[in-house]
């Protein structure tokens, strides 16, 4: 064993052996050398000490013990470890005089062990209170604790966990720090804000401060989410603490390092194992509560509570659950149980309380017992979702604002019953290829609030703060080239998915950068279609390719269009002398625009400031180029320029076509091959389209362009979902009014646009006073709330 190299497990059998057989100067020889290759000093120089004279003199020995003295000196003296301990105390969110407490009893103490550090950072420990000149005395603490935390396999972080935010951490014991250290290091905050909660617990007050006096961790103890329980009811304040908060995710991985001397009792296991215990009956009593409450709702019943004139004598209630951990989800949950208040109803939301807990199912069944809904909106989820805790008898409204992988799910879309609504941002694959029924949707992607955003003079000193010639609000900071490697690690290294996304990768590039002038849409779905194939030698089912085209080009492409753009705005201010900010998360770690990030702007007056005070915003993005913060710029007073693509005129020009078969009457004299045409000039909207067109420079190519010819198979797509998005999609383009007065679609259009902005103040706020006013006629929360009313209403009433 000495001679293998494992110094960690051969130095107690090499002790083992001394104690007996104290002359065997081989092994201690051997022993020597251990020490020095652990960096251990003080222990080599006694043995080689512990060797007869003679043998002392001899070449070898003489050689180790130059080695022996050539190392640092690794005693961690009794005075360093009282500095270091009392600096990290200040951080233990543990009141003053208890710590000092600690500290006057632990003082003392110090010098009954001598601690020392090896080379690989280990902390080993014996007594002082043994005879002078015992050099094989036992060690107190003689292990490779280093290596077992740092190959301990936390749970978070196993194969099973993969995507799934961590559990809170229960950790009895810190002495050494080595794990505590590792969790807090391995939980960081997440993109998101959330960061679990760690539980410390010791029984012994000594202990504790015994691994807070031998590393230097005043940054992993000082931060609000560790939670210190110490002390001989340790395990009952953790009991307490643990019922109180039944609704989290309270519960999680909890872990007894096996250098604890004083063990809790009972354990911190048996405390946590208790509280999930508590936490099942609670559920199940709840459940069944609310089960019996709501079986004796019926369609009729809840279609007239639904009623413009409700016959009841309570107002609706509307539940929102939301996410703390999400800005926007946060805010326009917020806004839109604002605007169900404003309209006489009575509307709650429900949210995390801190950044360190997640709700449970608890938190979801209290209010629902509680508060007794009538309605459930949920942003990007349907009742799919939280079907074990939402009442059968109860309308669910998801509002899907994003595109989540979860959405494009068959099962998902065909769970949906004669109680579920959708709404918000639609996209086409949901009808025509997971299932979703072709009814009780309304699609309404975005909308604002006009109590946050308005018009009214900022203060001087916002205006001086946020003052600006071109601005940029985003939390896309992250570079294309590192979205793609974090892609990449999350679809699993070696996978299928990672080489398609790798094989995809240039081909994202090229097409983004030319949305401008191709159909990047359609581009991106054949390169998906066609790297599928390259990959499996098989012609990919239609799912595959949605899911890699919306969970991994389509981000991608966005990301880069957003990045070229800034850069397009970057040289412009760079040429002109211009000030360009750019706010949101990360933009000051970023390697070309980190020196314009300008923080994070909270979603109140800071934001509405920033929007009023730059003369001109950018919104840019590979899909629709009218967004919410177009609506909320032009509400606050600001103007935001939008970037222009081929799609988006594509867009329009669908929007044409389908205009003229709405609205003209068909006319078989002027047909074609046979198909009735449609006069452009008999359809007012499809004459304004047109009108738009031309004025982008997109006029159509046709032999008759005052004319659209539909073939049966023309009229029937016409009915459908995908086509009915298309229009709507092109009336939410209204709000712009002429896309060519605030798009633009290169670097010169662009810098065209903000100079106009800049020197144009009647033009700007014009243009700024006609969005806003399209945007409160029915793009708000007021409205947004009335639509579901209304849609619940008449949904119920539908027959399957």
């Amino acid at each position: 064993m000495a001679r293998g190299g494992d110094a960690w497990r051969a130095v107690p059998y090499c002790l083992h052996v001394l104690r007996q057989i104290p002359g065997d100067t081989e092994m201690r020889f051997r022993l020597a050398a251990l020490y020095i290759s652990l960096g251990l000093r003080t222990a080599a120089l006694e043995q080689i000490g512990a060797m007869e004279s003679g043998t002392r003199a001899t070449a070898g020995v003489r050689a180790l013990q130059q080695l022996a003295k050539g190392l640092a000196n690794d005693q961690i003296t009794a005075e360093t470890r009282r500095l270091q301990c009392e600096a990290n105390l200040v951080g233990v969110t543990i009141d003053e005089s208890t710590k000092q407490s600690w500290l006057a009893a632990w003082v003392p103490t110090l010098g009954r062990s001598e601690y020392f550090r090896a080379s690989d950072g280990n902390i080993v420990v014996r007594s002082t209170a043994v005879e002078a000149g015992d050099v094989d005395r036992a060690w107190v603490r003689f292990r490779n604790d280093a290596q077992e935390a740092a190959a301990f396999a936390l749970p978070h972080l196993g194969p099973h966990a993969a995507g799934k935010p961590a559990r809170p951490y229960t950790l009895e014991g810190i002495d050494p720090p080595f794990l505590f250290r590792r969790i807090a290091r391995e939980t960081p905050r997440q993109p998101d804000g959330y960061q679990p909660m760690v539980r410390v617990v010791q029984r012994d007050a000594a202990e504790l401060l015994d691994g807070l006096s031998v590393a230097e961790l005043m940054a992993e103890v000082a931060s609000a989410r560790i939670a210190w329980y110490v002390g001989h009811d340790a395990t009952e304040r953790l009991n307490t603490d643990l019922a109180q908060n039944l609704g989290w995710h309270s519960t999680g991985p909890c872990i007894t390092l096996a250098t604890v001397r004083s063990r809790c009792v009972p354990s911190a296991e048996r405390a946590v194992a208790i509280a999930a215990s508590t936490q099942a009956v609670e559920e199940q009593r709840l459940r069944e509560r609310i089960a019996h409450e709501y079986a004796g709702r019926t369609m009729e019943s809840m279609r007239a509570t639904f009623a413009p004139h409700c016959p009841t004598s309570r107002p609706l209630r509307a539940l929102i659950p939301t996410c703390r951990y999400s800005t926007f989800i946060q805010h326009a949950s917020s806004d839109l149980a604002a605007a169900f208040r404003a309209a006489g109803h009575e509307a709650r939301t429900l949210v995390e309380p801190d950044d360190h807990g997640r709700l449970s199912p608890i938190d979801y069944l209290r209010v629902v017992d509680e508060f007794r809904p009538d309605l459930i909106v949920l942003i990007n989820y349907t009742r799919s979702h939280l079907h074990d805790v939402i009442p059968e008898n109860m309308p669910f409204v998801g509002w899907y604002q994003d595109s989540m992988p979860h959405q494009f799910n068959k099962k998902i879309g065909q769970s949906h019953g004669r109680l579920d609504f959708l709404i918000g941002h639609l996209h086409a694959e949901l009808f025509e290829q997971y299932g979703y029924p072709d009814a009780r949707h309304m699609n309404m992607p975005m909308v604002v609030s006009d109590v946050k955003f308005h018009a009214a003079p900022v203060s001087s000193r916002d205006a001086a703060e946020y003052a600006c010639e071109i601005a940029y609000v985003s939390h896309h900071s992250e570079t294309p080239q590192r979205m793609h490697a974090r892609l990449m690690r999350e679809a699993g290294t070696g996978t299928l998915a990672a080489r398609v996304f790798e094989g995809l990768y240039e081909r994202v590039q090229s097409i983004a950068q030319r949305c401008g002038t191709i159909a990047a849409y359609e581009e991106l779905r054949r390169a998906t279609k066609q790297e599928i194939e390259r990959s499996c030698a098989a012609d990919p089912a239609g799912h595959s390719v949605t899911q890699v085209f919306r969970q991994y080009c389509l981000p991608l492409a966005d990301r880069i269009v957003r990045h070229q753009t800034l850069g397009w705005a970057a040289d412009i201010a760079e040429r002109r002398g211009w000030r360009l900010h750019l706010y949101g998360r990360g933009w000051e770690a970023h390697p070309r625009f980190g020196r314009y990030a300008h923080g994070e702007l909270p979603h109140d007056e800071s934001l509405r400031a920033a929007y009023q005070c730059a003369a001109l915003h950018l919104h840019a993005t590979i899909n629709t180029p009218v967004h919410q913060r177009v609506m909320e710029g032009a509400m606050s007073g600001g103007l935001v320029a939008c970037r222009l693509h081929q799609d988006a005129i594509g867009t329009l020009l669908g929007a044409m076509y389908d205009a003229a078969i709405d609205e003209a009457a068909p006319d078989m004299s002027m047909n074609f091959a046979g198909y009735p045409g449609y006069a452009i000039a008999d359809s007012p909207t499809a004459m304004r389209l047109l009108g738009e067109l031309q004025r982008l420079g997109a006029v159509p190519q046709s032999p008759r362009p005052a004319w659209v010819f539909a073939s049966p198979e023309m009229l029937a797509e016409h009915e459908t979902s995908t086509r009915r998005l298309i229009r709507a999609a092109a009336r939410l383009g209204d709000i712009v009014g002429e896309m060519s007065e605030v798009t633009f679609r290169n670097e010169t259009e662009l810098e065209h646009l903000a100079e106009r902005a800049i020197t144009n103040h009647t033009w700007r706020s014009a243009r700024s006073r006609m969005v806003a006013d399209r945007v409160r006629a029915g793009m708000t929360h007021d409205v947004l709330a009335q639509r579901i009313v209304t849609l619940v209403h008449d949904g119920l009433g539908l027959n399957d």
